[in-house]
C-alpha cells in the first residue's frame, strides 16, 4: 500500500530495522516490495545512530597523555584534528557527556545509482550497470556519487570535538584498524560496540 501511495505522488516516509542506508533496499524486497519499484519511488534512506555529546563545560582537549590518545589516533589514522576526551564535572554528572547527538549516512537516488537498486534488490541489473570502468554494485555507484558511509560522519564529528571515539564505537559497528590492534583494546571492527539509542534507517 505504501509504495502504491508513493506511484501517486505521496510522500510516504517509514522506519525499518537494518545495519546500514543501502541495506533498507534488500530488506524491502525482502518485505514484499518489487525491485523495479523501489528503482522508479525510492527518493531517500537515511541510516543514524545517537551517541552521547561531550559535555561542553568540562571536556578537555585530547592529549598524549589521555589513555584514549592512542586508540583514537589509530582509528582515525593519525589525524585527530581538534578530538576532545570527556573529564567529568557537576554540570554533567561526572559522565563527561551532555545530551546526543546524530551520526548518519544518507543515500540519495540519483540516474546513475537507480539502476543499481534493482540488482541490489535481487532483479535483473539495467544497461547501464557495469560499465567497463564503473561500478558494479549500488554501494560503489553510490560512493562514487558522494555518498559517505556513517563512519565518515562519526570520524568528522570525533575531529570537531562534538563526541569521542570511544562512544561511537560502544553504538557502532566501525571498518578500521586490523583486528589485531583492536584486540588488544578489547574492540574489533568485526565485532558490534554495544547496542545503539536508536538503530533505525528512514526511507522516503
Amino acid at each position: 500500500m505504501a509504495i502504491k501511495a508513493a506511484m501517486t505522488g505521496h510522500l510516504v516516509l517509514a522506519t525499518l530495522h537494518t545495519t546500514n542506508a543501502l541495506g533498507a533496499i534488500p530488506r524491502l524486497v525482502d518485505l514484499g516490495v518489487p525491485a523495479y519499484l523501489l528503482e522508479e519511488t525510492l527518493l531517500a534512506v537515511m541510516s543514524q545512530r545517537l551517541v552521547r555529546r561531550l559535555c561542553e563545560r568540562c571536556s578537555v582537549p585530547l592529549t598524549p597523555e589521555n589513555e584514549e590518545y592512542e586508540m583514537t589516533a589509530r582509528w582515525l589514522q593519525n589525524d585527530i584534528g581538534s578530538a576532545r576526551a570527556s573529564a567529568g564535572c557537576g554540570s554533567c554528572d561526572g559522565s563527561g557527556y551532555s545530551g546526543r547527538l546524530a551520526i548518519a549516512e544518507v543515500f540519495l537516488p540519483d540516474d546513475e545509482t537507480r539502476p543499481f537498486i534493482r540488482l541490489a534488490g535481487g532483479g535483473v541489473a539495467g544497461p547501464r550497470v557495469g560499465l567497463e570502468g564503473g561500478p558494479t554494485t549500488l554501494e560503489e555507484a553510490a560512493i562514487a556519487q558522494g555518498f559517505e558511509e556513517l563512519g565518515v560522519d562519526a570520524a568528522k564529528k570525533v575531529r570537531r570535538g562534538a563526541t569521542t571515539m570511544s562512544e561511537i564505537l560502544r553504538v557502532h559497528r566501525l571498518e578500521g584498524p586490523d583486528e589485531s590492534d583492536d584486540d588488544a583494546d578489547g574492540a574489533s571492527p568485526s565485532e558490534p560496540h554495544g547496542e545503539s539509542d536508536q538503530a533505525e534507517e528512514r526511507a522516503a
